[in-house]
């Protein structure tokens, strides 16, 4: 596939570009470093729903007390939900994803909380770059008309809608390369730096978020 044309590099200083709440960027020895905050509220309530759930059971089995049967059974039980709760929910409070745009790679780590591996991508492969509105529908019971389960941001009981990065490359295949990012604008940001960094020249059209103006 053809490269499109890349235009010089932006000679703005990062500290002067308008960014959104999710995204903070900086220069960091030659390299353009961009910061998302895996913040997110419907991730973190979400994570106290089995937290939650676990303290219900060792509730209800410690009333019992040590010569109920299957006391320590019990315990295990809510120990699995409570942990992997508390790791998610120290995950979407703490977590970032660091994306570091060189001369020669783009490297994208997260953490500190360990959670998704990291990536590095030959910055020559990237021809376009272009955000994508992904809208996860979780399993919904109903009762009567009424919903059960947690207000989506959509408006939606179930459902919520976050947004990712993509990528097409020298071969013509579309990559996602950055996903669970809270807010169009923090997605669209990531985008906009990567390609003023870069100097690739935007193709409107390739993804489904629309670009203001």
């Amino acid at each position: 596939m053809s490269l499109a044309p890349r235009a010089p590099r932006s000679a703005v200083p990062i500290s002067a570009i308008a960014m959104p709440a999710g995204v903070r960027a900086r220069e960091e020895r030659g390299d353009l470093v961009v910061e998302l905050t895996w913040e997110h509220w419907i991730y973190q309530v979400s994570c106290l729903v089995p937290i939650l759930f676990a303290i219900v059971v060792w509730v209800f089995v410690l009333r019992g007390g040590p010569e109920a049967s299957g006391y320590t059974p019990a315990l295990l039980f809510g120990l699995v939900p409570f942990l992997g709760g508390l790791w998610g929910l120290l995950a979407f409070s703490l977590n970032k994803t660091t994306l570091r745009v060189g001369l020669k790679h783009l490297q994208i780590e997260h953490g500190p909380v360990p959670a998704a591996l990291g990536r590095t991508v030959p910055v020559g492969e990237l021809v376009q770059l272009y955000c994508r509105r992904e809208v996860h529908r979780s399993q919904r019971r109903r009762s009567g008309s009424i919903r059960i389960g947690p207000i989506g941001d959509d408006g939606n009981t179930g459902d919520w809608t976050d947004y990712s990065l993509w990528f097409l490359d020298r071969s013509g295949r579309r990559s996602r390369l950055v996903a669970g990012i809270a807010s169009a604008q923090d997605a669209l940001a990531l985008e906009n730096l990567i390609e003023m960094r870069l100097g690739i020249v935007d193709q409107p059209g390739m993804g489904n978020v629309p670009k203001p103006g």
